[in-house]
């Protein structure tokens, strides 16, 4: 009994832990959620109850409250965080100072900014700096020449540069014989397996790639960057089980990181994880009301046999975005589930309208039409399900399709 009690302070302790971590994560994905959907004076608010209440939050907050300050035109507010977001170890915050300074008109400042960001970035993007379009207005100006003028890539960024000017060109034997000539020189290896790694993803060799970029994993263990590429190329091989493992990893790190949250909803789908699934997309949801977000929706409740909520999405997409074949097949699969027959022959009859060659509607369509007492269209379906290498359409055709089989010949 003694020791029971001595064990309650533990428990209450763990408990109050707990809470206040899954406080934490709440609070934190709802400042990301309105920052990312561009509700930035409410994100504004929600990372000061984020940067006052923890301290674990506080830098990234800082540098994100700062951009937000700085759409919302707050330029004096956005200027004091976005320095402190410098000195915490975000260049990324020197382009946003650039970008304000540009804004208010002071270009010497902005080409300082710049300046400041390659050199302080480990991997600047040099594409992006010369893309922006605030930044046009810079490139007239004698600062914006005499910057470029200047040495300032890495040889790092230096092979970079050479190797997309390979790939582009498509010539992917010369880009991986750059960056093996470079490799064990001195340089940075993990990014140079890293880029190898791209090249091979662009290849679609997909296993090759994942073994380069598990060779800059060992390299840099914590690098997000790394494990971001290590989990889409997981899911490119379809082991969805190893890239949850990997997701689920990185968003305990930064839970408001959306873009991860959704490769997640979508790869616990593929991995039948459906509860999970559905948890993180409908948080995706509440900020990101995207058709991908409605369409996912749709088809994890469809593989939870939610039949009826699944049609609301699929339905909601059918009446408002542009016809696509995976809309009209997902919503005449979910029909046929439904035994509504006549419906799902529609749907799946417009999917093939938009993509005929698609062997598993052709399938459904085939068994749909069966139940409609439309034997000879039935056996068209089903042939042409097994042409276009739906194997399972060979069991249907044997079924039922031995007395129309002259019918399935003429066609």
């Amino acid at each position: 009994m003694k020791r029971s009690i001595q064990l309650i302070p533990i428990l209450l302790l763990l408990t109050t832990f707990i809470s206040e971590a899954q406080t934490l994560e709440k609070d934190v994905i709802h400042a990301f959620g309105l920052y990312g959907s561009g509700n930035y004076g409410e994100a504004v608010t929600a990372f000061d109850q984020v940067i006052n209440n923890y301290s674990k939050y506080d830098q990234k907050c800082i540098f994100y409250r700062g951009i937000a300050q700085y759409q919302l035109q707050n330029y004096t507010a956005a200027k004091s965080d976005l320095q402190l977001a410098v000195e915490s170890g975000y260049p990324e915050a020197c382009l946003w100072m650039a970008k304000l300074y540009v804004s208010e008109g002071s270009t010497p400042e902005a080409i300082h900014s710049i300046e400041q960001y390659l050199k302080e970035s480990k991997h600047p993007d040099i594409s992006e700096i010369k893309k922006e379009e605030l930044f046009k207005k810079l490139h007239n100006t004698q600062e914006w020449f005499s910057l470029w003028e200047k040495d300032l890539l890495s040889d790092e960024m230096k092979i970079q540069e050479e190797v997309n000017f390979h790939i582009s060109k498509m010539n992917f034997e010369k880009a991986h014989e750059i960056i093996g000539t470079n490799l064990n020189k001195g340089l940075d290896d993990a990014f140079l397996y890293e880029l190898n790694s791209r090249v091979y993803f662009r290849e679609e060799i997909f296993q090759l790639a994942l073994n380069d970029i598990n060779k800059a994993v060992s390299i840099e263990p914590v690098s997000e960057r790394h494990l971001k590429l290590k989990a889409e190329y997981l899911i490119r091989l379809n082991k969805h089980h190893e890239a949850v493992e990997i997701l689920t990893e990185l968003l305990e790190r930064n839970p408001g990181d959306f873009e991860i949250r959704f490769m997640r909803a979508n790869t616990t789908c593929l991995a039948g994880d459906l509860d999970l699934a559905e948890s993180d997309n409908r948080i995706y949801m509440r900020y990101f009301d995207t058709p991908d977000a409605v369409f996912l929706m749709g088809q994890i409740l469809y593989e939870k046999g939610d039949y009826l909520d699944a049609l609301k999405y699929f339905n909601r997409l059918i009446n408002e975005e542009v016809a696509q074949a995976k809309y009209f097949k997902a919503r005449g699969l979910t029909y046929y589930e439904t035994k509504t027959y006549q419906y799902a022959a529609y749907d799946l009859s417009m999917s093939l309208d938009l993509d005929p060659n698609d062997a598993q509607t052709n399938l459904y369509l085939g068994i749909t039409e069966y139940q409609l007492g439309e034997k000879e269209l039935c056996c068209y379906y089903l042939k042409r399900a097994k042409d276009f290498g739906e194997l399972n359409a060979i069991t249907y055709l044997q079924r039922y399709c031995d007395e129309t089989k002259r019918a399935c010949l003429k066609r």
